[in-house]
């Protein structure tokens, strides 16, 4: 497996594992893009630094969550306040 498979892989999980504490709690659950800033990073993505999401919509390049090869980005999932 590769990294990139295995980055996809924890991604995937901790998306879920949010669903699911949303729907235990019963909480809306927003999900936020980071992206590593060190000039490596890819232009898409360094525009997508900050950008939150309702957790069951895309963000704006379409995906769920960063996966792509090489990619260093990560989410974090928080429950939205009123």
């Amino acid at each position: 497996m590769s990294c990139t498979e295995v980055a996809a892989a924890f991604s995937a999980a901790h998306q879920q594992s949010a669903e699911q504490l949303a729907a235990e709690f019963e909480v809306e659950m927003v999900k936020t893009w980071h992206t590593r800033i060190d000039g490596r990073e890819r232009d898409e993505h360094r525009a997508m630094d900050g950008e939150t999401v309702p957790i069951d919509e895309p963000f704006s390049n379409g995906l769920m969550q960063p996966g792509e090869p090489n990619c260093r980005c990560v989410v974090t999932y928080v429950a939205k306040v009123p």
